[in-house]
């Protein structure tokens, strides 16, 4: 039986993987479980020319945080598309913010893009 954190594990790449395939890029995002165990999906919108990610990204954090004290949500995710640069080479990852009541959790997921088939590959560390 899987985890919450992958099911919404899952549920988060399936979403970046569309918007990968038709954009090559995404704003973050988000998907909560709820107390029935759905998953949601959570977005945001600005209505400003420019998209500010560090502020959609804090939206996103305090609505499952405020869903979670609320108890509606059991726990939730915000993915944020990123480069990486490690040991001389630079990569897409998509980041997973996981959260879950007072604890969060970090995870990158390396993604490559070719002919239009987007690929994902654990990170080593």
């Amino acid at each position: 039986m899987k985890t919450k954190r992958e099911i919404i594990l899952e549920n988060i790449l399936e979403q970046a993987k569309a918007y990968l395939t038709e954009l090559h890029e995404f704003a973050p995002f988000g998907s909560a479980i709820n107390l029935d165990g759905e998953i949601k999906p959570l977005g945001v919108y600005i209505d400003e020319e420019e998209i500010d990610s560090l502020k959609m990204i804090e939206m996103l954090q305090n609505h499952i945080l405020r869903m979670i004290n609320d108890n509606k949500f059991i726990i939730g995710a915000i993915a944020i598309d990123i480069t990486v640069n490690a040991s001389g080479n630079s990569y897409n990852a998509v980041e997973v913010r996981f959260i879950e009541n007072e604890s969060q959790y970090k995870k990158q997921i390396k993604y490559q893009i070719k002919e239009n088939i987007v690929m994902f590959e654990e990170i080593d560390y």
